[in-house]
């Protein structure tokens, strides 16, 4: 889709090839399904690929690292405020 497309860039491989990009912003709706047709010479026929907006097993690890490392930040940052306070306090 290029006519409701945000931005279409042109981007070098390096190589001497380039491939185009298309952005395009859209909220969905609940229980929508959203695919995507892909257009290309060395296809014989357009492909159709279905969006999944599943997240993967490793991206719910990364985030809970993250948010692991961050309540970790906030208790150890709230423990040196009391202790900051408790000292400047006597």
């Amino acid at each position: 889709m290029t006519t409701d497309a945000v931005s279409i860039e042109e981007l070098a491989n390096g190589d001497w090839y380039y491939q185009i990009h298309s952005h395009l912003e859209y909220t969905p709706k609940s229980g929508e399904k959203i695919s995507c047709m892909v257009e290309h010479g060395s296809f014989n026929k357009p492909m159709i690929i279905d969006w999944d907006p599943s997240i993967s097993e490793s991206d719910w690890d990364k985030i809970s690292i993250g948010a692991s490392g961050l309540v970790l930040g906030i208790i150890t940052a709230a423990a040196g405020l009391m202790y900051y306070k408790k000292k400047s306090a006597d």
